[in-house]
């Protein structure tokens, strides 16, 4: 059942339009608009409403693994993926980034995965700052979230030292 809650604004009257779906309890989905017209609000909610129940929308989270996401990636990108590629995601699912579930993964959790990385564990003893770019990079590619969660880590591996004078 959606709900309406009408707010006052400078220009006029505004409605807000939420519906949230709940399963046990627990909050499967949820969807919210504004518009200047109730009416207009009860024909969205009753469109999405419909929607819902007709299977056509679902809560936009991944429930997988980054694991489960890189066999997908290399299921279904095998022929275009050099070997590389296919190594470095394989590699990954070695570490412990890998049991995360995609929508819960933080950017704290790159970030440790990336020292991970550079300390080398789960291979050669402190990989280049070069390869650790490159395992972001592949792990990047699979999928929005990490994309998403990319520029806001900022990793310095521990490798490096910042000189006097240069950023």
């Amino acid at each position: 059942m959606g709900t309406i809650v009408e707010r006052k604004s400078k220009s006029g009257t505004k409605h807000r339009a939420q519906v949230i779906k709940k399963k046990g309890g627990e909050v499967v989905f949820s969807k919210s608009a504004t518009f200047s017209r109730k009416t207009a609000a009860n024909a969205w909610i009753k469109k999405v409403e419909k929607d819902f129940d007709a299977g056509k929308l679902t809560n936009r989270q991944i429930q997988t693994t980054v694991s489960e996401l890189i066999d997908k990636v290399i299921d279904t990108q095998r022929k275009q993926m050099g070997k590389t590629k296919s190594q470095v995601l394989k590699t990954i699912k070695l570490f412990d980034v890998a049991d995360f579930e995609v929508a819960s993964l933080r950017p704290a959790d790159l970030v440790e995965f990336a020292n991970q990385v550079a300390e080398g564990e789960h291979g050669p003893a402190g990989r280049s700052p070069s390869t650790t770019a490159n395992y972001m990079s592949h792990l990047s590619g699979c999928g929005p979230v990490a994309l998403s969660c990319r520029p806001k880590c900022s990793f310095e591996p521990p490798s490096v030292r910042r000189r006097l004078g240069f950023s």
